[in-house]
Order: structure tokens, then C-alpha cells, then sequence
């Protein structure tokens, strides 16, 4: 029985009101059952001194029986609660019993009228009416139930008094209907007031949840953010003493391997110290992608910088590297192509086998720039392809092996930021290569007339008090660079890349270990130029360099190299 006129309640889930309305007939069941076990005492009592014993145990026994079934049913049957998908189910059950409980009050009433006592009949039903008093009250008793308990009790009894009465008691028996209507209007209006306060209930409960909610997660930020704080604060501290203290080395060391050492360890400190950065940033401004800036890409040298580190790590693999003449120099973000490349080296020297044989290669093909990584290690599975590139995936080729699986999952994530994407080339026993696509479009420098695109080899510690970085600084002119700390790692440079600078410039000679021959040596490869304060008096005075103020600024310094390359 489903009142089709019941109403609905906005942003509160009809089934949510149902459930809710469940809940309160099983908690009420006791308190209920106790209110009924003392009418039934009233109303044995009554009989009992109207002589009438049968019809009083009789009376007693079915209305017991009744009270234990709803009892049982709401306490034991329903012992662990009800739920939104179990609430229609314990509703239906409790319509059904509370029609029972009506056809046991009316049939108790029509035995009762028809014995022909006026009295006895008119007591019979003030206490059939009696039952039903309660759904006049909002709060108390589910509308569908309600009806139930109403119509197989006091229907019944009316029939049977308009049909075989006359006189008061059919009167009697037509008050009984119109009773029934009362409750029936009656009973809607205290059911619309309930499930109002119900929803009103939910509706405070749901408000209340999502304060708790964004409390919870503005606590959780806040701790976030404390922690990070905390750690970039704390990770930035030793890595500035590890900075100056591998300045002193480089001073008190001579032997240009030494050197070498140091310029690679300092590189790796520039790749952390700028992922602290970006924690740092993230942290502030809530963005956890990286802020891309794009720069011109110098290929080779940064696989140059990436295999020194990785030998210096793994010397069982042995790395190579290809550089298709048309990627020499690319356009974009260099510190994230360094994460994605130094990830998938990282994933190739671990996965690749005992010895394996890694070669970083980049090519250009269909209008696009294509950094690959390949080893030639076991490979991977094609159930474990599919979901290579998702978050915590542990593959089956490295249970036991440490790492959170995010690796992948942030390549092609950061390779997203960067405009391109992730493939994969991988056969079982075949090894695997992963490349890094990216448009080739977005990654050439802006076109600049020839004869302003320059390339300088720069000797020294990489930032000036003038100018600032000097990579920077060469960007802005869009000519390409290359980095070298002394003299030494600069003919190597040289001599392993096959660099042809069109000028040299160093900030200061002690950066070469023997400077007239090195300087000598440098000088057959590219003018040199060499920069110092103004009232300086360089030395050695017989070198062949040439000597321009660094104060001077941007603009004036650009134009001083450029007059020594006309």
C-alpha cells in the first residue's frame, strides 16, 4: 500500500526519507509495544469485570501474540540495522503485520458487538479507536502502516454494525466510517510534518558532513603544506653546504678528471635544487604541474651531462648515445626533458638485466622530435603494456624490486605538459625502448636572422653579479651555449662533442690550470674573450684573449661580442 500523493523533498533522495522513516518504526518498536501491552491490560481488565472471560483471554493471547510478532520482527529479524536497499523491504513487512494487528483489534470489536450488548459494543469501539489515535500525531507511525492498522480494523467493524445493527448502533457503525476518514486527512498532514522534519534532519546532517569534510581536508592542507615547507626548508640546507663545500674542492683540486667529478655532482645539485623549487611552488600556489618555461635545448650536451651521471652510478651498464643532425637543438623546458629522461635511463638500468646496454637517441620523423631510451633487457609483457603508463601499478616484471610505480605515470604526465606523449616499443626478450614525442612545431627557436644566431662556449661557474645566468641571458638572444666550469672540461668538450663554438668567452683565467696553453689551444678553435671589472689589469698580459668589461650591461656586452665575431 504506496500513497502515490506522498511528497518530495529538494536535494534530499526520496529513498534516504524512506530509510529514515524505517529507522524510527525499529527504534520506537519497544516504546511502542509497551504503550499496546497496557491498553490490552486496560481492555482485558474491562472484560474481566463484565464477566466476559473467554472473550478476555482470548482478547489477551492474540493481542500478545501480535505485540511479540512486531517486537521480534523490528529487534531480532532486523538486528543489524537497515539500510537505503533493505528499508523498502522492511517497510513492506511492517505493512503487512500492522494489517494483521487491525484484523485481530476488529475482529476482537465485532465478537465482541455481537453479543447485542449497546454497552459493550460502544466500549469495543472506543478502544478499536483507540489504537489508531496515534497517526493523528506527526512523528509517530508510517503512513502506509497506518492505513493498514486503520482499514482492517475499523472497516470491518463499521461494515458489520451498519449491516446487522439498527437504531444507535448502526449510527454507531456510520461514525466509525467517518472516524476513518478523519484519520485518513488527518494522518497525511501528520506524515507530510514527519518526513519534513526528516528531510529537514538529512538536510542538516548532509551540511553538517560537508563542514566536517572541508574542515578536515583544510586541516590536511595545512599539514601538507606545514610538511613541505618543512622539507624544502631542510633539503635546502645541505645542498647549499654541499655546494660550497665542492667549491673548495674544485679550488684545492688540480687533475681535470677531478673537475669532471665535481661538474657532474653540481649538475645533479641544479636538477634538485630546482624540483625544490617547484615543491616550493607547489606548495604556494597550489599547482602541482610543473611551471614550463621553454629555452633553447642544447641535445648533446644534455645527453652528455645525463650519461655522465647515470656512469657514474651504474658501472655495469653501458650507455651510448645518437643525435640525429636535425635535433641538435630543440625548444623547450630542458629541467623537465632532464626528469623524463633521467626516469626512463633510471627504469633501463634497473629493468634492463645484469649488463645491459642502453643507448639515448634522438631523431626527428613526421614533424616531430623524438628523445627514445632503449635497453635491451628482458621487456614486458603486453598485459602489463596496457597499464604501464597508470599510478601505482607494480608490473609483474618487478615485485621485487623497490619503487612506488609512479615513475611512468609522471613521465607521461610531465611529457603532457611539455605538448607531447609517451610510446612504448617493447617485445618479450627483445627489449624496450620508451621516446618521448614532442611537436616539432612548438620546439624550434624562433626563426632570427642568420647572421645574429651564435654559439658560445662559456668557461666558468655559470652566473655573473651583472647579468645573472648566463643561460639565461643567451636564451634571451636565442644563441645556443655550452657550459663548461675550466679550461680542461672545455677541450674535452670540445674534442668528445665536436663543439665549434663561434666565440669563447671566460669570466676567469683561474678557471684554466695552464692558462697560456690552454688558452693557446682554446684560441685555435674560436676567438676568446675574457671578462673582468673595470680598472682590472688581467693577466697573463702575452695571452691570446681578448678582454672586454663586464660591467657593462646586456645590450653593450652583446654588442662587443658581436663586434669581435664581424
Amino acid at each position: 500500500m504506496k500513497d502515490t500523493s506522498e511528497p518530495t523533498f529538494e536535494g534530499i533522495d526520496q529513498a534516504e526519507i524512506f530509510a529514515e522513516e524505517a529507522r524510527m518504526l525499529r527504534a520506537r518498536a519497544v516504546g511502542s509495544a509497551r504503550a499496546v501491552v497496557m491498553l490490552v491490560l486496560v481492555i482485558a481488565g474491562n472484560l474481566l469485570s463484565l464477566g466476559m472471560y473467554g472473550t478476555a483471554a482470548a482478547w489477551f493471547s492474540a493481542a500478545m501474540v501480535m505485540v511479540a510478532v512486531t517486537v521480534i520482527y523490528a529487534q531480532v529479524i532486523w538486528k543489524d540495522g537497515i539500510t537505503l536497499d533493505t528499508a523498502p523491504i522492511f517497510l513492506r513487512y511492517h505493512v503487512v503485520i500492522s494489517a494483521l494487528t487491525g484484523m485481530v483489534w476488529g475482529s476482537f470489536a465485532i465478537s465482541i458487538a455481537s453479543q447485542g450488548q449497546e454497552m459493550h459494543t460502544l466500549v469495543a469501539g472506543v478502544f478499536i479507536a483507540s489504537i489508531t489515535t496515534g497517526g493523528i500525531m506527526a512523528g509517530t507511525i508510517y503512513r502506509p502502516g497506518f492505513l493498514a492498522l486503520a482499514a482492517f480494523s475499523l472497516l470491518p467493524f463499521g461494515t458489520y454494525l451498519v449491516l446487522t445493527a439498527d437504531g444507535l448502533l448502526q449510527i454507531y457503525g456510520m461514525f466509525v466510517f467517518l472516524y476513518f476518514g478523519f484519520c485518513f486527512s488527518t494522518n497525511k498532514q501528520a506524515s507530510q510534518k514527519t518526513r519534513e522534519a526528516i528531510a529537514d534532519r538529512l538536510a542538516k546532517i548532509a551540511v553538517q558532513s560537508q563542514l566536517d569534510e572541508a574542515e578536515a581536508k583544510r586541516r590536511f592542507q595545512s599539514e601538507k603544506a606545514r610538511f613541505l615547507s618543512a622539507i624544502s626548508h631542510d633539503l635546502a640546507q645541505p645542498l647549499l653546504t654541499q655546494r660550497n663545500l665542492l667549491a673548495k674542492l674544485e679550488k684545492a683540486l688540480d687533475a681535470s678528471e677531478h673537475r669532471d667529478l665535481i661538474r657532474q655532482v653540481q649538475n645533479c645539485q641544479d636538477s634538485q635544487e630546482k624540483l625544490l623549487n617547484e615543491m616550493s611552488r607547489a606548495n604556494q600556489l597550489g599547482e602541482m604541474l610543473p611551471n614550463v618555461q621553454n629555452a633553447p635545448v642544447d641535445v648533446a650536451l644534455m645527453f652528455c651531462q645525463l650519461l655522465h651521471e647515470m656512469r657514474a652510478n651504474q658501472s655495469g651498464a653501458v650507455f651510448s648515445s645518437a643525435i640525429d643532425p636535425a635535433v641538435q637543438q630543440i625548444l623547450s623546458d630542458p629541467h623537465v626533458i632532464e626528469r623524463i629522461l633521467r626516469n626512463l635511463l633510471s627504469n633501463a638500468v634497473k629493468y634492463g638485466g645484469a649488463a645491459p646496454h642502453i643507448e639515448l637517441r634522438a631523431s626527428f620523423a613526421r614533424d616531430r622530435v623524438i628523445l627514445t631510451v632503449s635497453d635491451d633487457g628482458p621487456g614486458i609483457g603486453a598485459a602489463d603494456q596496457a597499464r604501464i603508463f597508470d599510478a601505482h601499478v607494480r608490473l609483474s616484471r618487478d615485485r621485487s624490486l623497490p619503487g612506488s610505480g609512479l615513475g611512468l605515470s609522471i613521465c607521461q604526465h610531465l611529457a603532457e605538459q611539455l605538448g607531447g606523449h609517451l610510446e612504448l616499443r617493447s617485445e618479450p626478450g627483445q627489449g624496450t625502448q620508451v621516446s618521448l614525442v614532442l611537436p616539432h612545431e612548438e620546439n624550434q627557436p624562433a626563426p632570427v636572422p642568420e647572421q645574429s644566431q651564435r654559439f658560445v662556449l662559456y668557461i666558468g661557474s655559470g652566473r655573473s653579479p651583472y647579468y645573472g645566468d648566463w643561460d639565461v641571458l643567451f636564451s634571451e638572444w636565442y644563441w645556443g651555449f655550452a657550459h663548461a666550469q675550466s679550461c680542461t672540461e672545455a677541450l674535452t668538450l670540445i674534442e668528445a662533442l665536436k663543439l665549434k663554438p663561434d666565440i669563447i668567452l671566460i669570466d676567469d683565467l683561474t678557471h684554466c690550470q695552464d692558462a697560456q696553453v690552454q688558452l693557446d689551444q682554446l684560441s685555435l678553435v674560436a676567438p676568446v674573450l675574457g671578462l673582468t671589472a673595470r680598472g682590472e689589469t688581467p693577466e697573463p698580459n702575452n695571452s691570446p684573449i681578448t678582454f672586454i668589461d663586464a660591467t657593462d650591461t646586456g645590450t653593450e656586452l652583446r654588442s662587443k661580442i658581436e663586434a669581435q665575431l664581424a
